[in-house]
Order: structure tokens, then sequence, then C-alpha cells
């Protein structure tokens, strides 16, 4: 993929991603995810539904967060170690309340987040009551509530919703494929979603495209994207040119070479490097990635209409003042802090 695209030629996925990870970037400039402060991933991703006082269940988590069980135990596991929460108790009763240094983690977000999307969009001329209106007018036509930071099914599974499963249940019915961890939360008619940030606007939307793109044959969207970007030209690529998104060690143990869907060799001209080569499933995921994304992103044009439009015409400008090397998708595995 030609990384010097102009705006308009990336998909809707890629600007929505973009600008995520520029504004998660500035956010982590203004000191999330450095000594007490939460990263944007621990924050958006679990303790926003740890309440000030009181506690919450650990049964409860999964759908507060819209993680999968796997997910959400992880970042409590992450928050305790970190000391940002405590456990009390055992199994799906355990009781989930924030430490002192939770609530003062809590305190800083609540005027960091408003902080940074501020300056954010001082840095590029963005005017920030338009881009959240559009954003959270297109958010609420969402069937689905969704996580409000790209965190994934589990640490060894990038998608969304993890799994192809169907247990055919009325209640089901017209919702994703997705693994027994992961509950979809319908979204509540009427609710409200303008007094959200950009930071859980621009992942709700992103998370959608994926669980869509999925839908449609073309399995984990980070994984499509990081294999049309790396294998752009050829179906080979030194290992160590690979996106990190794609995790290929090269051991023979990381996810795509145990799943088919590349093989690693030696690189005959460097005895010290080594080559990554795309499978015949490598091909296909990596050459269904620009159809399915125009695909689905038509699908929404015609759900969506003119509420896309808008949304889409407020990315494009921003996007077109970054930096045209991000990836145009985003999905965190394990969330470190």
């Amino acid at each position: 993929m030609d990384q010097h695209r102009g705006a308009r030629d990336i998909p809707l996925s890629g600007l929505l991603a973009r600008a995520l990870a520029d504004l998660t970037t500035q956010l982590e400039r203004s000191g999330a995810g450095a000594g007490p402060v939460p990263s944007p991933a621990m924050w958006f991703g679990l303790l926003r539904c740890v309440p000030l006082t009181g506690t919450v269940t650990l049964r409860q988590l999964p759908e507060l967060t819209r993680l999968s069980k796997r997910a959400a135990r992880q970042l409590v596991g992450t928050a305790a170690t970190r000391g940002w929460v405590t456990s009390e108790g055992t199994g799906l009763q355990a009781q989930i309340g924030l430490t002192g240094s939770g609530v003062e983690a809590a305190a800083t977000w609540a005027t960091l987040e408003p902080s940074t999307e501020l300056a954010w969009s001082a840095r590029l001329e963005i005017d920030l009551p338009t881009l959240r209106a559009a954003l959270a007018e297109l958010t609420g036509h969402l069937a689905l509530e969704l996580p409000h930071f790209p965190i994934s099914y589990g640490t060894a599974d990038p998608s969304v919703t993890g799994g192809s499963r169907r247990n055919g249940r009325p209640d089901e019915a017209g919702l994703p494929a997705h693994g027994q961890d992961w509950r979809p939360v319908p979204r509540r008619s009427g609710g409200a979603t303008s007094p959200l940030g950009l930071v859980p606007l621009l992942s709700q939307l992103l998370l959608a495209f994926a669980i869509d793109y999925s839908e449609a044959g073309g399995g984990a969207l980070v994984i499509a994207e990081g294999l049309a970007r790396a294998f752009a030209r050829s179906d080979a690529a030194g290992l160590r040119e690979l996106p990190a998104a794609l995790r290929v060690t090269g051991n023979g143990k990381s996810g795509l070479e145990r799943h088919g869907v590349v093989s690693v060799h030696p690189d005959p001209d460097h005895p010290d490097a080594k080559v990554a080569v795309l499978t015949g499933v490598g091909r296909y995921l990596r050459d269904a990635y620009l159809p399915l994304v125009s695909q689905v992103e038509a699908d929404w044009r015609s759900r969506f209409g003119p509420v896309l439009t808008t949304a889409r015409d407020r990315l494009e400008p921003i996007v077109a003042r970054l930096d045209p090397g991000l990836p145009d998708t985003v999905m965190t595995v394990h969330v470190k802090g």
C-alpha cells in the first residue's frame, strides 16, 4: 500500500485508526502510561468502569467494559499489580474496587482527557465540537456498545469478538459470530453518545468496522491490514521489517506461523537475518484486504447515508496533516499498564 495516499483514498477504518493513534500518542506525551498514570488502554479499557466508591464484581466487568472475559481478567490482574485496584473474593464474585492510587488516577484522567483533546485539536486546527458531534451521531447508529479502546478478544487472538461460533439462540439473531468469552452488548435505543470523548467514539467506530470486516470473510482486520502493508509489493519480506502488530517471531510458534499464514526461512543473502514468506492463506488475506474494506465502507454508506459522509468529511482534513506512515488499524492485544 502507498503510504502517501491522499486522505480521500484512505478507507474509513484507516481514517479512524490514524486519528486514534495520533490522539493516543498525544495522551501519552501528556503523561498517560507514565508512572502512576494509567495508559489509555488501561483507563478506557477497565478503570473507567470501576466506581470511585464501592466495588464491581468480576462477573459484571465484561458487560461494562464490552470486552471478553479473558481480556477483562487480564486487565484486572495488571491493574492490581500496578496498585490501581484491589480484588477481594474468588471467582466471578470477586469484588473489584479502586485503591487510593486508583482514585488519584481517575482524578488525573478527568482533566487529562479533555485538556489533551483541546491541545490535539489546536495542533491540528480541528473544530472539536463539530468533529465530536459527527462521530457521536455515527456511533449512535451502531447496533452494539463496544469497547472504548481497541483491545482484542485475548492475548492470542487479535480479533474483536473471538472465533466464528454461532450458537443459534433466538436472542442472538443478527449479531456477529463470537467466542464464548465475549458477549455482545446491544446499544440501547436513544443511548447518549454525545458525552463521550474522542477516544471512545473513534474506538467504537473502528471496532464496529473490524467486526463487519470479519463478518465479510476477511478475518482479523489488524492482521489483514498488516499483511497488506508488509507484503504490498512482494510475497516475501524481511522478518525485521514486519509490522509489530503481526507478532511474527520466526520461531515457528507465533500465531501466523502456526496457522499457516506465513512461513519463515533463513535469508540466503544475509546469514544473520530471516525472511517471512506468505502462504496461500496469507496471500488470500492480503489480496482481500482492499476489496473488503471498500465493501464494508460501501455497506456503511448504504446503511448510514449522510451521517457517514459527514464523519468522513470531518476526518479527512485531520488525517491529511498526520504522519502518512501511520497504520490503517489499531488493536491492543496485551495491556501492560
